[in-house]
């Protein structure tokens, strides 16, 4: 669980954890959602093996997620050839809107980096779209003592992932 959340957020977690008060819960609170998603990635995946489908995805998550914890964020959740990232949670940061969207301008630069990479090896290359909207949302820590998971739930997670299929290729 620990894994999704950048160094910092990381630290302030395990400190929480080893004096007790980390549980199960949320609040509400102003964050800034960040959705990523690779174009037509469905259709050219239909046509790849499944390794090479799963090492495309881990080269370009690999570099995405590096720009997403420089920049404080959180990984909420992988939805296929998605990332959704968190901005301001679980701990507030005053930072958070800048922070999203100099992430989101890196990782497009990130993606570019990875895509010329993969075509001078000869391999399917891939170009993003990045939706950044921030609002309230409730955040926290849900599931049951066998299984948690952290999670924003709220109309700025609808809106970012809508502004996300709206990007054209390489848009923010």
């Amino acid at each position: 669980l620990l894994q999704n959340f950048s160094p910092r957020v990381r630290e302030h977690l395990l400190a929480q954890l080893r004096h007790g008060r980390l549980r199960l819960g949320g609040q509400k609170s102003e964050v800034t959602i960040l959705v990523s998603d690779i174009r037509g990635f469905t259709r050219m995946s239909a046509g790849m093996e499944a390794d090479d489908v799963v090492e495309l995805l881990n080269q370009y998550f690999s570099a995405l997620i590096d720009v997403i914890f420089r920049h404080d964020g959180t990984i909420d959740k992988f939805v296929g050839d998605s990332i959704l990232a968190v901005f301001g949670s679980p701990e507030p940061d005053p930072d958070q809107h800048e922070k999203a969207v100099r992430a989101a301008l890196e990782m497009q630069e990130a993606a570019r980096a990875v895509s010329a990479a993969r075509v001078k090896r000869h391999q399917v290359a891939c170009e993003m779209g990045i939706g950044v909207h921030c609002g309230e949302v409730l955040h926290g820590f849900s599931g049951s003592s066998e299984r948690i998971e952290f999670t924003v739930i709220g109309d700025a997670v609808i809106r970012a992932a809508r502004y996300c299929d709206g990007a054209r290729p390489g848009d923010v």
